[in-house]
This record gives C-alpha cells, structure tokens and sequence, in this order.
C-alpha cells in the first residue's frame, strides 16, 4: 500500500519530494536579494517548434509557481505542435527586479521507465526534477537596474546614431530565422558616445541593428544575420565592437569582342537575406555600355549577373572583388 505522505530532503536550497506519479512537479518561488519571497508579475513556460512558440502563464498557488514537466502536461497546454516541442523556458518577470529566463529544457516522456531527470537552471540557482518526485527552486531575483551598451569601431571611435533595437531572445527556429516571441526591452540610437541602454536581467539579449551599412564585428563572416547578435550581458557596461561596410563608386565597363555592349542589366543578391525577395537589378549598361554605382557596397551583395533583354545570364561575378572601386572591365563571350 503507497503512502499518502510524502517524504521531503533538502540538499541545497534544493527541496526533492517523493511525489505520486502524477506529480513531477517544480515550484519556483522568486525571491528578493534578501532572500524574502516576492510576488512576480508573471511566471511563464515559453515553447519552442519549428515555426511556432508558446507562452503558457504558471499561476500562483499557496507554495509558488509550479508547473508539471512531463510529456502529458506539455500536450494539454499545445495539443497540435506537443510532439514538436525542441525547447522550453522558464522566464521569470517581478515588478522591481531584474527579469530571468532559464536554460532550455525538455520535458519527462511518460513513455520511459526510467527518463533522464529534468533539469531547470538558472544563473543563480537550479533544481532537477526525475520520475515520481517534484523539487522545489527558490530563485533570487537581482534589483531593477540598466546596462549601458556600448557600440564601437575598429579604431576605437564610437559608432554613434546607429539605430539598435534590444530584445529577450528565445526563438529563432523558423524558415526565415527571424526572432520569434521576443520581448521588446530597448529601441534607439546610439548617443554621441555609442551608447545605448538596457534593463538588466539574466536572460539572453538579441541586439539587432536597424542600418544594413552596419554588422557586427563577430558576425562579420557569417552568411546570415551579420546585424544581429544574440548572448547574455552581465556587466554594467559593455563594448560590442561593430563594422560599417565600405562604400565606394565603381563604373562596369563592358565589351564584346572589344565592342560596348549596351542593355545589359546587372542583377544583383542581397547577401545577408534568408528569405523572401533577395534579388533585384541594379542598373543597365548604357550606350558606350557602362553602368555607373555610386556608394556601391561590395560586402552588402553575395554575388552578381549581367542578363540580357531576353533573360539570358551573359556573365557572373563576385562584388567583393570590386572593393577597391573604380573601373571594372568585363569581357562578354558569346
């Protein structure tokens, strides 16, 4: 016969109870830098699927927030993308205090006899939730503060009136890789000083920079999302170093079999674009066959086409090798 009394250990601020079956249960209880529990504004489980997120609200009961983490609670609370879910969040918000948003974590299959246990982790704390018992994580929230970010060039000058926009960061898992479910914390530009500022909390922030002239230094190589950088912020200040592209003027020369060739349009790709129309023409090759750009800017384009009046590709080229600008002779065979 089972027991209708639970029994309870505590090992680290940590509180495991040998639970019935149906409990696998974590209780959050925020608390103040003193340790006092504080009512929070809201205390969410944030779901994450391919193409999709979810936030479910943990109500408040007499011990805390708890929530149940097994396959069976994630189905009642998202019945058609359940079987999809790849992550899931706590995020803690409390008027007065710093927000918090845990590590990603998966939920107990009830198909198992022996699951891997649950574990929630925090910056400041975490607990670990296994198979028929529950635990309990009293999480210190710190106080309400800024953090001033701070952009800057190569060379050490500020990168100043760059538009930046400041976001929680929680999902990206999407045919576009565009931010999903973020919460908006900041938008402006950056002073004289490059500077910007933002809530403070122990979350993950997805900075993301509103002039396409502009990436960040770190994201410089990557083929996508070269003005968006996503990581956590822990000091009062911090210096994120940024790039803006070169612009130069650039004048195509084009000839076949030494002769100009006139009305050829020059197409180009949008290298940093995931999704959607990424291509467009850039101008036609006049009478003496010249096509002139003015701030052209080479790192701003993948890759370019000269195409003829009946959509025939008549020659292709690579716009960083056009970094230095100027006069760009091209030879048209055929």
């Amino acid at each position: 016969m089972t027991s209708r009394f639970n029994t309870v250990l505590s090992l680290a601020g940590i509180t495991l109870v040998a639970a019935p079956a149906s409990s696998q249960q974590l209780t959050l209880v925020p608390t103040d830098s003193s340790g006092r529990t504080v009512e929070a504004a809201s205390v969410e489980v944030l779901l994450v699927a391919w193409g999709g997120t979810l936030r479910v609200p943990i109500p408040r009961t007499a011990t805390g927030y708890t929530v149940t983490l097994t396959d069976r609670w994630l189905h009642q609370q998202w019945p058609e993308r359940a079987r999809d879910v790849t992550a899931a969040f706590l995020y803690v918000r409390a008027d007065g205090h710093a927000s918090a948003r845990s590590a990603a974590f998966t939920f107990l299959p009830d198909s198992l006899a022996a699951p891997d246990p649950v574990r929630v982790s925090f910056t400041r704390g975490s607990a670990r939730v296994e198979r028929q018992r529950s635990a309990t994580l009293r999480l210190r929230l710190d106080p309400v503060s800024v953090r001033r970010i701070m952009l800057e060039q190569a060379d050490g000058r500020p990168a100043a009136g760059v538009p930046v926009a400041a976001y929680m960061y929680w999902s990206s898992a999407n045919h576009c890789g565009v931010l999903a479910g973020a919460d908006s914390l900041a938008a402006a530009r950056t002073d004289a000083n490059g500077t910007i500022s933002v809530p403070a909390g122990d979350i993950e922030y997805a900075f993301v920079l509103g002039d396409t002239r502009w990436m960040f230094e770190a994201q410089r190589e990557q083929a996508l999302f070269r003005g968006r950088l996503i990581r956590r912020i822990t000091e009062p200040e911090t210096r994120l170093r940024v790039v803006r592209m070169a612009e130069v003027d650039v004048e195509l020369r084009i000839t076949r079999a030494g002769a100009a060739v006139p009305g050829l349009v020059l197409r180009a790709w949008v290298a940093d674009c995931p999704c959607g129309a990424c291509d467009g023409p850039l101008g036609t090759s006049d009478a003496s066959g010249r096509i002139v750009i003015r701030g052209f800017m080479p790192e701003e384009w993948e890759r370019t086409e000269l195409v003829d009046e009946a959509g025939v590709v008549r020659w292709r080229g690579r716009p960083l090798d056009w970094r230095r600008g100027g006069v760009i002779e091209i030879e048209i065979t055929g």
